[in-house]
């Protein structure tokens, strides 16, 4: 049995978005002022499997699995005072159909070693942080369009 010596911390993964999706060949952009992370695993979705032979107790079976990130950010803003490239990106998808109304993201640990994945999803921007004293925090859900999350080679590996 191996010791541990340390924990994972949460704040390992970076987040990247495509700013040329879906115009041309990806170009990878930081995502900036991201507080939270999550949504990122598949969870199963699964179907009752019953049968008289069960003596009354239901089974289930995996059948298809689907995965929803979330990623809660500080909506920061550059040297002029306007929105950052990567924020926009997301909010010029909202209001478009087809592929347009999509958002090409990746995740990854920044250690290089470890998990990577890529996710094609149709973005939902809430403000979730809207008091007079609070910074503006954005709860950007993704919707999957169908590929699940891929996985990639670590960009830093």
């Amino acid at each position: 049995m191996t010791t541990p010596v340390s924990t994972a911390l949460a704040r390992r993964f970076r987040v990247d978005i495509d700013t040329a999706w879906p115009a041309g060949p990806a170009t990878w952009t930081q995502f900036l002022g991201v507080t939270d992370l999550k949504g990122i695993d598949p969870k199963p979705v699964n179907k009752a499997r019953v049968t008289y032979d069960t003596d009354g107790w239901q089974g289930s079976q995996k059948t298809m699995q689907e995965i929803s990130p979330e990623i809660t950010f500080q909506r920061d803003l550059d040297a002029t005072g306007g929105p950052l490239t990567c924020h926009e990106v997301v909010r010029a998808a909202l209001d478009a159909f087809g592929e347009d109304g999509t958002v090409h993201i990746r995740w990854y640990d920044r250690s290089g070693l470890g998990e990577a994945y890529e996710f094609y999803g149709i973005p939902a921007w809430e403000r979730s942080a809207t008091g007079v004293e609070d910074l503006e925090m954005i709860k950007l859900s993704l919707t999957d369009i169908g590929r699940g999350r891929i996985p990639i080679t670590n960009p830093l590996a």
